[in-house]
């Protein structure tokens, strides 16, 4: 699927011509196109995965500073913690949910401490999506 940015802005947080990349799973057109705005605003990029075997494939493709997981995927209504404990020690990954004890099982599982859409453009949120390192430990592991 084609990345998505804002117009005219760069990169935040490096240098390089080519903008940090994030992958958004499992959400439905309305809130990607909200992530996608706000990413952009942030000068990141952002790719779409409808579900696990979409993320998977481009997981295994492209190397990203950031997943996004919905708790619920729109598409086939299944688990978005169940891709979110699969990956979280191999990129860096947040789950995307208003619901506390979901962010407690993310977290548990591995993923850096999300945000719910109802937080989207707190300064908070802002400050967790362009302050995730990107090492080379979490760019060249391997997802099983």
């Amino acid at each position: 699927m084609p990345s998505e940015s804002a117009p005219g802005l760069p990169a935040a947080g490096n240098n390089s011509a080519t903008p940090q990349r994030v992958l958004s799973v499992g959400q439905c057109g309305f809130d990607d196109s909200r992530l996608a705005r706000l990413l952009g605003e942030l000068g990141l990029t952002m790719d779409r995965a409808t579900d696990a075997t979409d993320a998977s494939g481009l997981l295994a493709a492209n190397r990203y500073t950031l997943v996004l997981v919905n708790r619920v995927f729109d598409a086939d209504g299944s688990s978005g913690l169940a891709l979110l404990t699969r990956i979280a020690a191999t990129v860096p990954t947040m789950l995307v949910s208003d619901l506390p004890e979901a962010q407690a099982q993310a977290i548990a599982a591995g993923a850096l401490p999300g945000f719910g859409k109802s937080q989207l453009h707190a300064p908070r949120t802002r400050e967790c999506c362009v302050s995730i390192e990107m090492t080379p430990r979490c760019l060249n592991r391997s997802v099983t």
